[in-house]
C-alpha cells in the first residue's frame, strides 16, 4: 500500500504532464482519477466535459444540474457538444448560456428550436468553429449573428432548414468557411434569375472552401455554381446532385480550375466519357468519383477512367447509370443490381475492382 507520503508526492507532478497523463486515460477511469485528488479531478474534468453527447432529456437535465451545483465552473469547459434527440427550446438556451467555450455545436432533430434562441448563439459561443443543423428553424437573422461573432467558423452543415433567404451566404462572408453542406434545405428567392446568380456570387467568396455539397436544389442553381465558381483554389471534396442542365463544357472547364479535388460527385447531369477523362487528367489526386444517374457515358470511358487516373483512385459509383455487368466482368455480385426483365447492372467499382482493371 502507498505510504502517505507517496501519495502526497503525486501532487507534485507538473500540470503539464498531468494532462498529457489523463489524456491517454480511457474515459471509464477517469472518474476514478477524479478521486485521487484535487489535482486530479480538475485534471479530469477538463477531460470529461469537453466533449459531451447528450442522448435524451434526462441526462440533459442531470449535465445542468452538475452545472450549477458543482463548485467548479464547468460550463466554460465543454467545447463539443451533441444533442441526440429532439432538444426543447428552453433546454438548449440553458446550454448554450453556460457553455461559453463552445467550438463544435450537433442538433440532429432541431425542430423544437426557434430562430430568436438561434439568434443568440453566435453572441453567446462566440469561438464556435463548426456548426451541423438538421430540421432547423434558422433564419437569415441567425446567421447575421453567427458571421458577426463567430469569426473562427469553418463547418457548417445545414439539412431540411427551409426558412433561408437570397442573403444566406452574404450573412456568413466574414467566417473563414472550408467545409459547407446544405442538404435539402429551401433558399427563397432562386426563382429569380438574378437573385440566384447573386447568391451563386456569394458562395464563390467563400476563397477557403475545401469541402462542398450542394443537395437537393434545383438544377438550375446547381448548374451556376459549376459555372460561375472558379476561384476554390484549395477545393477537395465536390458533391453537387441534380445536375441535369450540366454537360461536358461546364464539367471540365470547372475540373481544370479545381486540381486538388479528391472526391468528385456530379448526378443525374448530362456529361460524357470527355469529362470523365478530363478527371483523369486533371485531377492527379482523385479518389473517388460519384456519377450516380448519369446516362451518357459508357464502361469503355469509366474503363479508361480507371486505367489512366494517377493511381490514387479508390472507388467509382454507377447507380443508376445502366452500366451493363458485362462490362464490367471483374465487378463481384454483390455491386451489381438485377433489373425487373434480368438485366444485370453495375452499381459500384471498389479498390478491388479497380486494381484488377489496371492490371
Amino acid at each position: 500500500m502507498s505510504s502517505p507520503s507517496q501519495m502526497n508526492n503525486l501532487s507534485h507532478i507538473p500540470a503539464e504532464l498531468l494532462s498529457s497523463i489523463v489524456k491517454h486515460v480511457a474515459k471509464r477511469d477517469l472518474y476514478a482519477c477524479a478521486l485521487i485528488n484535487k489535482q486530479f479531478y480538475m485534471t479530469a474534468n477538463h477531460v470529461l466535459w469537453r466533449a459531451l453527447l447528450v442522448p435524451n432529456h434526462a441526462f440533459a437535465i442531470k449535465l445542468m444540474t452538475c452545472m450549477h451545483e458543482s463548485p467548479l465552473s464547468l460550463g466554460p469547459l465543454v467545447q463539443q457538444l451533441c444533442f441526440g434527440y429532439l432538444v426543447p427550446n428552453n433546454t438548449f438556451m440553458q446550454f448554450m448560456i453556460n457553455t461559453p467555450s463552445l467550438k463544435k455545436l450537433t442538433i440532429h432533430q432541431a425542430q423544437s428550436i426557434t430562430d430568436g434562441t438561434l439568434q443568440y448563439l453566435g453572441p453567446h459561443c462566440p469561438h464556435l468553429t463548426s456548426l451541423d443543423l438538421r430540421n432547423c428553424q434558422i433564419t437569415q437573422q441567425s446567421l447575421h449573428a453567427l458571421g458577426q461573432y463567430c469569426h473562427q467558423l469553418k463547418e457548417i452543415h445545414l439539412e431540411k432548414c427551409h426558412d433561408l433567404d437570397a442573403g444566406v451566404f452574404a450573412a456568413l462572408v466574414s467566417c473563414p468557411l472550408e467545409n459547407l453542406v446544405f442538404a435539402s434545405c429551401t433558399i427563397h428567392g432562386l426563382e429569380d434569375r438574378l437573385t440566384m446568380k447573386a447568391v451563386v456570387m456569394d458562395l464563390a467568396k467563400f476563397r477557403d472552401l475545401k469541402h462542398l455539397e450542394i443537395e437537393h436544389f434545383n438544377s438550375d442553381f446547381v448548374k451556376q455554381i459549376i459555372m460561375h465558381t472558379n476561384g476554390w483554389l484549395r477545393l477537395t471534396h465536390l458533391r453537387l446532385e441534380f445536375g441535369t442542365n450540366i454537360d461536358d463544357t461546364d464539367a471540365i472547364g470547372f475540373i481544370k480550375t479545381h486540381p486538388l479535388l479528391e472526391f468528385f460527385g456530379l448526378t443525374d447531369s448530362q456529361v460524357t466519357n470527355e469529362t470523365l477523362d478530363a478527371i483523369a487528367s486533371f485531377l492527379p489526386g482523385i479518389k473517388e468519383v460519384n456519377l450516380t444517374s448519369t446516362l451518357n457515358i459508357t464502361h469503355h470511358g469509366v474503363r479508361r477512367l480507371v486505367r489512366c487516373s494517377q493511381g490514387q483512385l479508390s472507388s467509382v459509383t454507377l447507380a443508376y447509370c445502366l452500366l451493363e455487368a458485362a462490362g464490367f466482368p471483374e465487378a463481384p455480385r454483390n455491386s451489381l443490381e438485377t433489373d425487373v426483365d434480368g438485366t444485370e447492372y453495375v452499381l459500384f467499382l471498389g479498390q478491388k475492382v479497380i486494381n484488377k482493371i489496371r492490371r
